[in-house]
């Protein structure tokens, strides 16, 4: 964890999602509640896209508890991020992305229903629509072979 921490710290953000996803499902949410969590999200915007694809997918597996707004943030950052690369995506990026992208929409359409049940005029729910749209735009977009003008 402290290692993790001091990569955040120094701005090496790359090596640092390297190692928190290479810690283990058991100590990946530990890590994320007690170092990532305080980081501007925007910090995603700079990682590789293969890179950001698996911060997106481990962030939003357990969109629940304390730190859900934080996951949202890191999530919606990942989709936004991502979808700026689409013009430079690589063969092996653009082959996993369909499958990552579909199973972020339709973790957040999951997080939509469960909110809309409880508070239906929730302001959040905004939000994930529009990413849950992203999503499956980015999706589309990659396997109809687009994305070198991806529009928004």
């Amino acid at each position: 964890m402290r290692t993790i921490d001091g990569l955040m710290k120094s701005g090496s953000y790359d090596e640092a999602m390297m190692r928190w996803l290479q810690s283990g499902a058991d100590r990946e949410e530990a890590i994320f509640d007690q170092v990532i969590v305080p980081y501007d999200p925007r910090f995603v915007a700079e990682l590789p896209p293969l890179l950001l694809l698996s911060v997106g997918a481990t962030v939003s597996a357990d969109l629940d508890g304390p730190h859900v707004a934080q996951k949202l943030a890191l999530t919606e950052m990942v989709i936004y991020s991502f979808h700026q690369m689409l013009h430079s995506l690589d063969d092996q990026v653009r082959e996993v992305t369909p499958k990552i992208m579909s199973l972020l929409k339709t973790r957040i359409e999951h997080l939509f229903a469960r909110i809309h049940r409880i508070a239906p005029n929730d302001p959040t729910l905004k939000n994930l629509t529009n990413m849950a749209n992203v999503a499956g735009r980015i999706t589309d977009i990659v396997r109809s072979g687009g994305a070198h003008h991806a529009p928004y």
